[in-house]
């Protein structure tokens, strides 16, 4: 049950968004609704994420780990057990 937990968590928080880092936009959308790059860039490039497209998307692995005793998501290049693919655009 705590792994349909994780995913449906998971499944809600990389809806489409995006976060300033160091002055930078970073946007996120779930591989796992959008497994076609090209779908992930046309949701992200055609929602008015970026002005004029994102200049690159990379394929991250999602997974939760415990920092302070507080749950956060972590990114990853590479797949790991309990983790889920995200594209990562900026």
């Amino acid at each position: 049950m705590k792994n349909m937990n994780t995913l449906l968590h998971f499944m809600r928080y990389f809806e489409p968004h995006c976060l300033e880092i160091d002055g930078t936009r970073v946007c996120y959308v779930s591989a796992l609704e959008y497994p076609d790059k090209e779908e992930a860039l046309e949701v992200l490039g055609g929602n008015g994420f970026f002005a004029n497209g994102p200049t690159s998307v990379v394929l991250k692995y999602a997974g939760r780990e415990n920092v302070d005793g507080d749950e956060q998501w972590r990114l990853s290049d590479k797949e790991l057990p309990g983790t889920f693919p995200v594209w990562e655009a900026r």
